[in-house]
């Protein structure tokens, strides 16, 4: 799976969670080397939690922002 897809599967449900958070880091820094389309997924992705697409669940299972 590729950065792009495993954002798209990140984000299809608008929730982000620790794992995923977890699970994207390690593949963005699997290589140690973060290139262009890892940047822009991460982008991407603050992007979306900004406009409040995307919510960043804590680990007790709550909204990091509050709508």
């Amino acid at each position: 799976m590729n950065i792009k897809e495993l954002t798209d599967k990140i984000v299809a449900d608008g929730v982000l969670s620790q794992e995923e958070y977890r699970l994207f880091m390690d593949h963005v820094d699997a290589d140690g080397i973060t290139d262009s389309e890892e940047e822009q997924q991460i982008r991407r992705i603050l992007k979306m939690i900004q406009r409040k697409e995307l919510k960043v669940i804590t680990p007790k299972g709550t909204p990091l922002q509050k709508d």
